[in-house]
């Protein structure tokens, strides 16, 4: 229970103002009855406030957070900028061939479903780690999920009011999706390192690595899905 109180405090301080239901769907807690003791104990410990939002569940905030500003935010809050660059057209596009080789694999497929919104077609892996949105045998955009790979991706399912690259993205897959484009969802699970004594992110270093390397239409600001 200790490692999983840990798994909802973290996602709270990242991602304020999510009911007990949203919790358990993007951390794979089973059944949903679980988040809400572990929340009611991190109240009891102070790390966490319950506040009911207008007109919906209660939420959790982290209970240091103004929540005034949370609310007025919309509640959520991401750090949800990652991978977003200037266009180089120079660079190489990197395929799903060198994804598999570099030991990725293909985790599932987004859906879209008949009233408009995108799910991926099968259970996604807790790990953290990063992933890329490919289409046509080629990445369109590769992101790392440091709260895990189910848990990030979930959110492009149902992005928050303040998620702007949630938002785009969420825009994209139901644009591509209603054209019927297969978009494939690849990850991987790099290792951590060391670099003199001092730790490094696998998964960020990754990311970082690939967004550089590598020409990726969907990591560029303002990218929008085509016209018709």
């Amino acid at each position: 229970m200790a490692a999983q109180e840990q798994r909802v405090l973290d996602f709270i301080n990242r991602f304020p103002g999510r009911d007990d239901d949203e919790i358990a769907a993007a951390l794979g807690i089973s059944p949903r009855q679980t988040v809400n003791i572990i929340c009611r104990r991190l109240v009891k410990r102070g790390e966490v406030r319950r506040d009911k939002a207008s007109g919906r569940k209660i939420v959790n905030y982290p209970s240091g957070a103004p929540a005034a500003r949370l609310k007025s935010m919309g509640a959520v809050i991401e750090p949800d900028a990652e991978g977003e660059i200037a266009p180089r057209s120079e660079r190489p596009r990197l395929s799903t061939s060198q994804l598999r080789e570099a030991g990725f694999i293909c985790a599932g497929e987004w859906l879209l479903e008949a009233d408009g919104t995108v799910r991926p077609d099968r259970e996604l892996p807790k790990e953290r780690g990063v992933y890329a949105l490919c289409a046509d045998g080629f990445a369109q955009y590769v992101g790392v999920a440091s709260m895990g790979l189910k848990a990030r991706l979930y959110f492009y399912s149902k992005p928050g009011v303040t998620q702007r690259t949630s938002q785009r993205i969420n825009e994209i897959l139901r644009s591509e999706l209603s054209r019927d484009k297969v978009i494939q969802i690849y990850v991987a699970t790099p290792d951590d390192l060391t670099w003199n004594g001092l730790p490094v992110n696998g998964g960020a270093g990754l990311e970082v690595g690939l967004i550089e390397s590598f020409h990726l239409p969907w990591n560029i600001r303002g990218a929008r899905p085509r016209s018709a």
